[in-house]
């Protein structure tokens, strides 16, 4: 056996160079999740059965409503007023672009 044989820095180099080699391996699950219904899911049914069943909560937790847009707007009107004003500003420079993007951008306030 060459491995017993060699000094520390001699094995490492054994185990980088001769060693044995092999594909990484990903475990999702080392034992049973629960007991139950849970229990007979496969981790792919699992995860979409969470996906799924959480979506709906994440949605209404990260998008901005529609009608919060609107009510801000209307208490608060210093930044629609705004961006009225540099649609103004940019239609007297010429700058077609950026006059379109304030219009659309008003426009989907509006809506």
């Amino acid at each position: 056996m060459k491995e017993a044989s060699l000094d520390r820095e001699g094995y490492f180099q054994y185990q980088r160079e001769e060693g044995n080699w092999s594909n990484i391996m990903i475990q999702l699950f080392s034992m049973t999740v629960a007991t139950g219904f849970i229990a007979s899911y496969t981790p792919t049914t699992f995860y979409l059965v969470l996906v799924y069943g959480l979506s709906g909560q994440v949605r209404i937790a990260l998008i901005y409503s529609t009608w919060m847009g609107y009510t801000y707007d209307q208490t608060k009107p210093v930044a629609i007023m705004k961006l009225c004003e540099a649609c103004y500003m940019m239609r007297h420079e010429e700058n077609l672009v950026a006059e379109e993007e304030c219009y659309r951008m008003l426009v989907e306030i509006i809506r």
